[in-house]
Parts: structure tokens; sequence; C-alpha cells
């Protein structure tokens, strides 16, 4: 594929998920996350006892942004720090249940949002926009 299809499809998709940004930011005011935050939300919810360490390579940040990133979570009350047991230098995260509360309506949003998107594609377009993502999400590509 040309250079210029890649950066196409590229620029797409970054354009959708701006807009679903942007429809859940409307929609959801009460709770400002940015993009970064929900995903160390879902990071945390998704990891077994993940450490600073694991949210900042899952997300490719600098030991010292996740830092930063996890104290602002931790000030919003939407997740908890406990070290650990055989290793007091060590903290492990997790979510509240507030935090879980603010996770679960965000993807709700994100659900609603994206939802809203593709009712203007006919069920054979969904079809195969699912099939084309499924194979986009689940292909190793390094």
């Amino acid at each position: 594929m040309p250079q210029t299809q890649h950066s196409d499809l590229a620029d797409l998709l970054l354009a959708l998920v701006r807009q679903i940004h942007e429809q859940v930011k409307k929609r959801g005011e009460k709770q400002t996350l940015t993009a970064v935050q929900m995903h160390a939300l879902l990071a945390i919810q998704f990891k077994t006892s993940p450490t600073i360490g694991d949210i900042s390579k899952c997300l490719a940040v600098t030991p010292p942004s996740a830092t930063v990133l996890i104290q602002e979570l931790l000030k919003q009350k939407l997740i908890d720090r406990t070290s650990d047991p055989t290793d007091r230098r060590t903290t492990h995260l997790a979510l509240t249940e507030h935090g879980k509360g603010v996770l679960n309506e965000r993807m709700r949003l994100v659900s609603e949002g994206i939802e809203k998107m593709a009712s203007c594609l006919t069920p054979d377009e969904r079809q195969h926009l699912t099939l084309l993502l499924t194979k986009m999400t689940t292909t190793e590509h390094l």
C-alpha cells in the first residue's frame, strides 16, 4: 500500500477516535478524564495488581510521567495503592469502587458514541467493518 494510503487510513482512524472522544466529553461533563487517564484506568482494571512501572510500560510513558498520572488518579479517588507485603518498595494499584463506576460510565458513553456513529452504516457495512477492525486488532504487527 502506498505511503499516502497509510497516512490517509491513520488520519481517518485518528479522526474517528477524536470524534468519539468529543461525543463522550459532551455527554459526560461531570467527569473530566483525559485519554491517558482513561487508558491508565483500563490498564489498572485489566492487569493483576499492576505497579507504576507496569502502567508506565503499558502506556509507553516514562516512570516519572506515570507517577504524576497515578498521583492525579489517587487525588481523584479513582484508584488506591497498597504496599507489596514481600517488598515494601513496590506498590500495587487497584481501582476504587468510585473508579470502577467512573470507568464503567465512560465505557458506556464510548459505546453509545460508537453506536451513534455507526448508525449510518448498513448491516452489511457494519459486519464488514467489524471483520476489518477485528483483523487489524488481532494480527501481530511487530
